[in-house]
């Protein structure tokens, strides 16, 4: 199968992007060249979000029954079961996962994440009629409506780590409620976008709800601005997600951040220390060591626990993901300057 891209998947089909640029993924463990696809711009995510408008608007997607939308996520994690290995395989070429991993937190992984959300589809109800509190005085009977409405059409933008987890997380619960999406993907992973091009197509949904556009920071900075997007999610660092933040305030869209950081291991003053010690390193280091929610190396307890010989404490140290080569690493750093500079400015 050819991983050569020089196509967007807007409004249901493969479209011809508008732009010329190209993104080269690259093998981290060999630093070959494994595939391409386009690096958009303004016009590609202009014609993405205007197709998700139109789906929106056209397509009877947000009116179709909770139940009903759930059918479509479980036929969505059917595909994803059923390419399971292709899947993994593609995903450990873009970014180093372990193989023994990838396809159970990409592929299956996935899978459950849209059978979940097909679930909370099916047990709520999209309107619900309270009783209003009596007050002392005037109508005793007052009733309250609650409607629960899509947002519209939201823009979802995720990092390269857990490249289709991630985009499951945010693409089930938008289709669940009813939205229609545009999703750009990490520059480092677009490959496996269209592996979930193919899944939505072939899970029946309507045209236009689903629409993938590749591209770098450029093309996520335009589909956070475009008017079209009622709502954004991303997953990444905390110094892009805070001119997300910004710009969707002065919008006034709607906005979900998981921002980059990790978490020190807490010790209290009872734990055994011998367990800890044991758990810390694999909480550490999965997705080769890529994982945001992961603990960290570093851990906060008392210090009179450790002796200051005590092997213990250095367990879960970790310099580097043994699959980066020196390529991606370098690609990493130039990535994090750019976040830095924009924080900065």
């Amino acid at each position: 199968m050819s991983h050569e891209h020089h196509d967007l998947f807007i409004d249901g089909r493969l479209t011809p992007a508008h732009s010329e640029a190209v993104l080269t993924t690259i093998n981290p463990a060999t630093e070959e060249p494994v595939g391409s696809a386009p690096d958009a711009g303004a016009d590609d995510i202009d014609a993405a979000v205007r197709a998700a408008r139109a789906a929106f608007r056209e397509s009877g997607w947000p009116q179709l029954a909770p139940k009903e939308r759930a059918r479509y996520l479980r036929a969505l994690a059917d595909e994803f079961e059923k390419r399971n290995d292709e899947l993994g395989a593609l995903v450990t070429m873009e970014n180093g996962m372990a193989l023994s991993v990838c396809g159970a937190f990409n592929g299956i992984g996935s899978a459950t994440r849209y059978r979940y959300f097909a679930g909370l589809a099916e047990s709520w109800d999209p309107e619900e009629v309270r009783d209003y509190p009596e007050a002392s005085s005037g109508p005793a009977k007052i009733k309250t409506i609650v409607r629960r409405q899509p947002a519209g059409v939201v823009g979802i933008i995720v990092p390269w780590n857990v490249p289709q987890g991630n985009v499951a997380v945010k693409l089930g619960a938008a289709l669940a409620a009813g939205c229609s999406a545009v999703i750009k993907p990490s520059p480092e992973t677009p490959l496996d976008s269209y592996f979930l091009a193919q899944a939505v197509t072939d899970a029946g949904i309507p045209s236009g709800a689903v629409n993938i556009v590749t591209g770098g920071d450029a093309t996520g900075a335009a589909l956070v601005a475009h008017p079209g997007i009622d709502m954004v999610a991303f997953t990444g660092s905390s110094a892009v997600g805070r001119k997300i933040a910004a710009a969707c305030g002065a919008s006034l869209k709607r906005v979900t951040l998981e921002l980059g950081g990790k978490s020190a291991g807490i010790v209290l003053e009872d734990a055994d220390l011998d367990l800890f010690a044991a758990t810390l390193g694999s909480c550490s280091v999965p997705y080769s060591g890529s994982r945001g929610t992961s603990s960290s190396a570093r851990a906060r307890e008392p210090s009179w626990r450790w002796a200051a010989d005590d092997p213990r404490a250095s367990t879960g140290a970790t310099t580097s993901n043994p699959l980066y080569s020196p390529a991606s690493a370098t690609t990493c750093a130039l990535r994090v300057k750019r976040s830095s500079d924009l924080s900065s400015s």
